[in-house]
């Protein structure tokens, strides 16, 4: 029905009949004067602190994430190298262990300098180092493990796995591949609860 103004009556739900006022003129609905709402811009120098501040509070996280990674990265590198160089029996063999001595290195001075920011020296260096190292040479033996496992035991039985057409290599390197994320969490906590304990 018509109101007053000659503009019909908005009453959404209503049933014929019902009165209603009737829209102001000029006004239309969802918003004051029908101007639609802006959303706040976001404050480029609020979101850079918001950043640091998540940086600071889980920075020992995610260096690690960082630095773990790239030894991952050199691991499978080197793992690749040797694959090609003397083959998947000699990579998933001595070259793996060698590989792993590389990387071990490789991860002490990196968790050392930039993940725990260590600051023992003297005796207490040679001791973190010692426990660093045994602790990875645990993690050696964890990696060396599933490596036999997965490519000498549980490969065969899969057809892919067993493909002449380089479906053994890419078999051998998924191993790999999931071995290095066991180890990556375990060094993890090996490293924070043992070897960089921090002194309270």
């Amino acid at each position: 029905l018509p109101g007053k103004t000659g503009r019909p009556f908005f009453h959404p739900g209503g049933r014929p009949g019902d009165v209603c006022a009737p829209l102001p003129a000029g006004r239309p609905p969802g918003g004051a004067a029908g101007v639609p709402q802006r959303k706040p811009e976001s404050d480029p120098e609020n979101d850079m602190e918001t950043i640091k501040k998540f940086i600071a509070k889980y920075y020992e996280q995610l260096a690690y994430l960082f630095f773990g990674g790239l030894a991952t990265l050199l691991n499978l590198i080197v793992f690749a190298v040797f694959q090609l160089a003397f083959g998947t029996d000699f990579a998933t063999g001595i070259g793996n262990i060698i590989d792993n001595i590389i990387c071990i290195l490789f991860a002490y001075w990196t968790n050392r300098t930039f993940v725990f920011r260590s600051q023992n020296h003297g005796g207490e260096a040679v001791k973190e180092f010692g426990k660093f190292v045994a602790f990875r040479l645990l993690t050696l033996v964890m990696d060396q493990v599933i490596i036999m496992l997965g490519v000498q035991l549980v490969g065969p039985a899969i057809g892919f796995a067993v493909d002449a057409g380089g479906g053994s290599d890419l078999w051998a390197m998924g191993v790999k591949l999931f071995s290095q994320v066991v180890v990556i969490l375990s060094n993890y906590v090996f490293s924070k609860l043992f070897t960089f304990k921090k002194q309270q």
